[in-house]
């Protein structure tokens, strides 16, 4: 081998192997990002699910397993359709279903209320805040998820307070007025 081809082969070599060092780097970066994304994950107090735009289940954490009452095999690829009362199914189909023609999703960016549906078929209240992204062309919605049945609750609590201090409060006035009146004509 003369000593020109030697040296161009001594320097792809070293290009070689200067590009399987950025390569293992950035396998290690993208491990770590990976595993910062899933820490954060496991860690929210708020379920988040994952689908592609079928609405196939992709990711979830595991409040969102434990709101739901699923094991991840169970949840993993299976419809977001599972997790609804029938009433909510042809709705969330047609909004997928428009979002693909139009890119138009009429919950995307908001926080609404709404109604899950569990595996023993129980039903909950949530919040829930949905986005879109893309990724390879594809698209994806990640929602995250919080049961509001306490807060439920309470509010139906305060409700039945006010109307009940209402009544309370009609009735002492009507009372009071009556008593004015009979005064009066003494």
């Amino acid at each position: 081998m003369s000593g020109e081809t030697e040296d161009q082969c001594n320097d792809e070599l070293k290009e070689m192997k200067k590009e399987i060092m950025e390569c293992k780097k950035t396998k290690i970066a993208l491990k770590k990002s990976e595993e910062r994304f899933r820490t954060f994950a496991e860690s929210a107090t708020d379920g988040i699910v994952t689908t592609d735009h079928n609405g196939n289940i992709l990711f979830f954490n595991k409040i969102f397993k434990k709101l739901f009452g699923y094991s991840a095999d169970e949840l993993s690829g299976k419809s977001l359709t599972i997790l609804m009362p029938d009433k909510f199914r042809k709705g969330y189909l047609n909004k997928l279903e428009n979002y693909e023609v139009s890119g138009k999703h009429s919950l995307l960016g908001k926080t609404v209320q709404t109604t899950g549906l569990r595996k023993d078929e129980t039903t909950f209240p949530f919040e829930m805040s949905l986005s879109a992204w893309e990724s390879d062309n594809t698209t994806y919605f990640s929602a995250i998820i919080r049961d509001i049945t306490e807060r439920k609750k309470a509010e139906e609590a305060i409700k039945k307070s006010e109307e009940k201090y209402r009544n309370i409060v009609e009735k002492f006035l009507k009372v009071s007025n009556e008593i004015l009146l009979e005064m009066n004509k003494r």
